[in-house]
């Protein structure tokens, strides 16, 4: 058998594996680990959950999360800055979808939320309001996110249909057992980042948690000069009136979220699978 091994060698006699051929047993055991640790850097790459911080309205704030790597929302009607909005949220107690569409149509971001489904009762004609708003805010957006409050709403909807879950929290938020976001594509709204965390572990290789976004440690840093570290720490220079604590609160928060986030996402190392509507499915172990 002629002809040249992958590493370069002349063959005198090859073995095969699969449509390749090998010198020897040593040189096609050294291909599959270079191949092996190619797939796992690809496979890193593609876990990278996308943390958001959605802090439209306040320049400072965007600032910093900015710097700190974070991807920027807001919330329809807040001011962007001029910053590279990649997520749009929607006012869910009075949701003004006209102005919200227009938002969105705007900054062309990532991802976006349809208004909330109900949080009184499952209909056909609520889960049609929400596809027919899904339809046109998809014209704008890659992912559009619909927000699920109650038991039996999930099952209503498309399996390629990307599915907001909203942490419960004094806001209110989802109403159903996480089993029921099963095989699904899923984006992590609010709560605190202590409580989306714990989420993400126990979706863990029941669903792609695709994004995540919260703003509750930039309340903490401008009402009570604290940042989060695993829990929430008052700032040596609390209690000055100085706008640079809130922000170097804000700023520590941001490192420390990022960090965790990253480290968890470490622990749960990611493999594809098909997934239910086609193309790949990243999951967790």
């Amino acid at each position: 058998m002629s002809g040249t091994c992958i590493c370069g060698t002349p063959l005198a006699h090859a073995i095969t594996g699969r449509t390749r051929k090998y010198c020897s047993d040593a040189c096609r055991q050294k291909v599959y680990r270079e191949r092996k640790t190619f797939c796992n850097v690809c496979l890193l790459q593609k876990s990278r959950t996308d943390l958001i911080i959605c802090a439209g309205g306040n320049r400072a704030f965007l600032q910093v999360a900015s710097e700190m790597g974070y991807m920027l929302g807001l919330r329809s009607g807040y001011a962007s800055y001029g910053y590279d909005i990649q997520f749009v949220d929607s006012e869910y107690k009075h949701p003004n979808f006209e102005r919200h569409l227009k938002t969105i149509m705007r900054h062309r971001p990532k991802y976006a939320v349809v208004p909330d489904l109900s949080d009184k009762s499952v209909s056909a004609a609520d889960i049609e309001r929400a596809m027919r708003q899904y339809e046109q805010i998809a014209l704008s957006c890659q992912i559009p996110l619909i927000v699920p409050k109650l038991p039996g709403q999930i099952a209503r909807l498309s399996t390629d249909v990307a599915i907001g879950y909203s942490i419960p929290s004094s806001y209110g938020g989802a109403r159903y057992d996480l089993w029921e976001l099963a095989g699904r594509r899923v984006h992590l709204l609010g709560g605190s980042p202590l409580d989306q965390m714990e989420v993400f572990r126990q979706l863990a290789g029941r669903a792609t948690v695709l994004s995540a976004d919260g703003n509750m440690a930039m309340g903490v840093a401008r009402n009570f000069a604290q940042y989060w570290d695993g829990g929430w720490i008052d700032h040596p220079e609390k209690g000055m009136s100085d706008k640079s604590v809130y922000l170097d609160c804000w700023r520590k928060s941001c490192e420390n979220i990022r960090r965790e986030w990253e480290t968890l996402v470490e622990l749960h190392p990611l493999v594809v699978q098909q997934s239910l509507f086609g193309g790949d499915l990243c999951t967790g172990n």
